[in-house]
């Protein structure tokens, strides 16, 4: 049996679930790598890991093989669990730290760890601590940390709270005051108790709403970190009298010049306006601050109050609210909480964005979020005629590539996007094995079969099975499942006003760029026959909408065919105006070519990067590489733009080969050639990066944008790397130079309207006689700044200024024509 050890008058344990096999071999627990592990984020904090005891929860080699109750070690946790709680007993510790999920559960009698990891709890089970004050630290331990690599930094983060918690005090929960406001005196109270103050010390009001159906059902302030309100909005317990001076009370606040943040506070204000609520002066997200922090660590508020506060997790409070159901209390105390953690939080990050250099990005990405609000409200108009045609198309071709797959297959019926069909088609039918890159998922144990896995599979797999029909049915597969995704696009239910929408996230990547997707609006409808309403396979509302980002100019091929791209036929302006598109040219190859170390630019016009790039690969004059013109069945100029590509993101062979459908021996020249042309891509810009991140773990852009590498540093975190430069700095020319600087006086709205954001460019809707105006406009300020690369992880003696493309419309988004 493994034995504790350690100081004999501790303020703290740290209890592993189960002895490793060092421990097994010492007889003593947490011992070896594991010990060391501790050891190391202990000296981070100015601690020694021999002042603390060391103990397991079960003190015997866990079982190799377990039925799915866990019987056996459940049994085992029974059998221990006394020894530990004796040990406790005997030592009175201030502070418990559980570091696996089995310890964590016995102490708590709560699940996930990884929830509430960082939180401060109090000791509960069936069983006696007799210090009063001990309490609870769940932290990842080196059973985790060693296996997933980032979660390290998240455990740096804990043990910096040990010696507070270690201390004879009790939980820190009860510090703060939450409450319900059921009358308006008491609110008004409140109000009248903070204002005059926070507004004489230019601090934030903090507000946070909770919404079923779009509907607010109720909303918090809190004003200093210390004292939250929430404020029901549609609670019939309390009288329509008081309801009514609640709503007056919270609209003047609202509106109050009092600045005013929230986490993710687009979504909120967008909801609160929408019911007839003015919010005025936000000044604050501390959503868009942690993205700009710490990049690659989670944004949401659980994790974000983990880290910046002493509050316990709980944020599962707050989970599937029904009106007619849920303990309303709980949930507004659950509401009030929100703003008090964001509260803490944020006063925190504003500190953090000027240490760090990032409170220019932060600034300028405050600026722009109400650009986008707009943005998402306006939607495109859609063609209902053109839709249905474009439908019955591709699911004509959708048929077409399900009877090829049958006939191949010789079976009366296949459906390639239902799972279990497809695992028979690919491992039993084909017999295909896994390969190098494919992934498993962590909740099925499965291989995965989705786009990625099918292209590796059709890149490297062998249809052991049937040799000679396998890659047809794999190729038939593949294409099926993208034009589903096309008929999918298609079919989706529009708002009312027949317009598409997408929403964004300007915290979405690590990069900076932007992510797009399906709007937080919600499609309400009744089912037919029981009149309920139709929910959907998570058990949510289904929501509208879809990324915009992802409606691609170039399409994908199937059998040297190009399809998807006439997806944008259906994209229309509203009546009175023509689409504009505003590109940036060649904007991640000049960044790479400034990277590289190279400044003449003269070529992107003369004879063109694209045309350059052709005339290396395929040995030919620049002039013979034409758009358009399909030469032995390929489209050389858009085989360049990808193979500069693919050879400026240090992508190998087999990925190409992905991407273009080409044989890997063929890809394989390609870039060998291409990087012969042009070897400083490598030499200079991958080298630069690679010993930037060596050195610093961090890569830092010449706007301040920064990006700090938590995980191992490996190929994988260089090829990370590589892109987040050229991506970050392009990104952001387009969102503060280009859209911030055009949107920014609210004017131009009476005659032009943004509708898509695409990373390097924009697609708006403008009056008519003034779309060579606009276009002109948006060239001149996102040309107005050039990029200033003598600061940054890779300074380069030289400003670039990165020449934006014009084209108009006045049909649709496909039929779009160049201005010169």
């Amino acid at each position: 049996m493994i034995r504790a050890h350690g100081s004999s008058n501790p303020t703290a344990f740290f209890i592993a679930d189960a002895p490793t096999k060092p421990d097994l071999e010492s007889g003593y627990a947490l011992t070896g790598s594991n010990a060391f592990t501790i050891q190391s984020f202990c000296k981070e904090v100015g601690l020694d890991i021999n002042n603390f005891w060391r103990t397991c929860l079960i003190k015997e080699e866990l079982p190799t093989q377990d039925d799915k109750e866990h019987t056996k070690t459940r049994a085992l946790v029974d059998s221990f669990g006394s020894l530990l709680v004796d040990e406790i007993n005997d030592l009175k510790p201030n502070l418990l730290i559980p570091m696996g999920e089995l310890s964590f559960n016995f102490l708590t009698g709560l699940n996930s760890i990884r929830k509430f990891r960082g939180s401060v709890l109090p000791v509960s089970g069936p069983f006696n601590i007799l210090h009063p004050n001990t309490k609870v630290l769940p932290i990842l331990g080196p059973t985790i940390v060693n296996k997933e690599y980032k979660q390290r930094i998240v455990s740096r983060i804990d043990f910096a709270k040990i010696t507070k918690n270690a201390l004879n005090t009790p939980i820190p929960d009860n510090l703060y005051n939450v409450w319900v406001a059921r009358s308006s005196a008491a609110f008004r109270t409140f109000i009248e108790r903070h204002y005059q103050k926070t507004l004489q010390e230019n601090r934030a009001l903090v507000f946070d709403i909770e919404t079923f159906a779009q509907i607010p059902i109720c909303i918090s302030f809190c004003f200093d970190g210390f004292e939250s309100v929430c404020v029901p909005l549609v609670d019939s317990s309390i009288d329509r009298d008081t309801r009514a001076l609640l709503l007056e009370l919270v609209d003047k606040l609202l509106s109050s010049p009092i600045p005013k943040v929230n986490q993710n506070i687009k979504y909120d204000w967008k909801i609160l306006e929408r019911w007839g609520f003015v919010v005025k002066n936000v000044i604050g997200d501390t959503m868009l601050a942690a993205s700009t922090l710490y990049c690659e660590l989670p944004k949401n508020l659980g994790f974000l109050t983990s880290i910046y506060t002493d509050l316990p997790y709980f944020k599962d409070e707050g989970k599937m609210f029904d009106p007619d159901k849920s303990k309303r209390d709980r949930y507004y105390l659950y509401n009030a909480k929100d703003s008090l953690a964001t509260s803490q939080i944020y006063t925190q990050q504003i500190v953090e964005t000027e240490e760090l250099g990032v409170d220019w990005i932060y600034n300028q990405l405050i600026k722009v979020m109400p650009i986008y609000r707009r943005m998402e409200d306006r939607g495109i108009l859609i063609d209902e005629m053109q839709r249905i045609k474009l439908l019955a198309k591709y699911e004509s071709l959708y048929r077409i590539q399900i009877l090829k797959c049958r006939k191949l297959l010789n079976v009366q019926y296949f459906n390639p996007n239902s799972r279990t069909q497809l695992d028979w088609a690919v491992w039993e039918e084909l017999g295909y094995e896994k390969v190098r890159g494919m992934k498993t998922s962590e909740e099925t144990g499965r291989i995965k079969l989705d786009e990625e896995g099918l292209e590796l599979l059709s890149v490297w797999g062998e249809a052991k099975r049937a040799p000679s029909t396998g890659p047809y049915v794999l190729a038939s597969i593949i294409g099926a499942r993208k034009i589903h995704k096309v008929i999918e696009i298609l079919e989706l239910q529009l708002h009312p006003d027949g317009r598409f929408r997408g929403e964004y996230n300007l915290a979405g990547t690590e990069t900076g760029r932007t992510s797009s997707g399906e709007t937080t609006d919600q499609y309400l409808a009744l089912d037919g026959e029981s009149g309920k309403l139709i929910i959907g396979d998570k058990g949510n509302l289904p929501n509208l909408g879809h990324s915009l980002q992802t409606i691609g100019k170039h399409g994908f091929s199937i059998d040297g065919i190009t399809y998807g791209k006439d997806l944008r036929s259906m994209f229309i302006p509203s009546p009175g105006y023509v689409f504009v598109e505003c590109d940036l040219s060649g904007a991640e190859a000049r960044v790479d070519r400034v990277l590289s170390g190279v400044y003449d630019m003269d070529i992107f016009d003369n004879p063109g990067i694209h045309k350059l790039t052709g005339s290396w690969v395929y040995d030919c004059k620049p002039e013979d590489i034409k758009k358009n013109i399909l030469v032995d069945g390929v489209d050389r100029y858009h085989m360049s733009k990808i193979i500069r590509h693919a050879g400026e993101r240090n992508i190998r062979e087999d990925r190409l080969a992905m991407m273009t459908q080409r044989p890997i021996k063929e890809c394989k020249s390609l870039l060998e050639t291409f990087h012969k042309f042009q070897p400083e891509i490598k030499e200079t810009f991958h080298k630069d990066i690679i010993k930037a991140i060596d050195e610093t773990h961090s890569l830092i852009a010449p706007n301040g944008r920064r990006r700090d590498f938590f995980d191992r540093i490996d190929k994988e975190t260089y090829n990370k790397g590589i892109s987040q430069l050229p991506q970050a700095i392009v990104s952001d020319q387009t969102k503060f130079h280009g859209i911030g600087k055009t949107f920014h006086d609210t004017n131009i709205y009476k005659w032009a309207h943004l509708l898509v954001e695409a990373h390097d460019g924009i697609l708006a809707e403008v009056i008519e006689d003034r779309a060579l105006e606009f276009g002109l406009f948006y060239k001149t300020n996102v040309e107005s700044e050039p990029i200033d690369f003598r600061r940054g992880s890779l300074p380069r003696p030289f400003q670039l200024t990165i020449p934006c493309e014009i084209s108009i419309s006045k049909t649709n988004w496909l039929e779009m024509e160049d201005v010169k």
